[in-house]
């Protein structure tokens, strides 16, 4: 996989995240920040569909306090923006 193409990796760690493999879906998302030699996470960027995405998957696979910190994270993103 191209580790250069935003959009493919994005399209990538969508259906990673889609069919449960939560892991995997964060660590192509992490080629964004990490690769790029920012000190941010994945949260600093405000990708707001990641994190309801992964939000998802993790309420999916049965663990709450992750989801639930996922969603957290989208109410802080949009808190800001008012």
């Amino acid at each position: 996989m191209d580790a250069a193409d935003r959009a493919i990796n994005a399209i990538s760690a969508m259906f990673l995240l889609k069919s449960g493999q939560i892991e995997k879906g964060i660590d192509v998302m992490n080629v964004f920040v990490k690769d790029c030699g920012y000190d941010l996470d994945i949260h600093d960027n405000q990708t707001i569909w990641f994190e309801q995405m992964s939000g998802r998957a993790h309420y999916e696979a049965g663990n709450l306090r992750e989801s639930l910190k996922q969603f957290n994270h989208v109410i802080t993103h949009l808190e800001h923006m008012q």
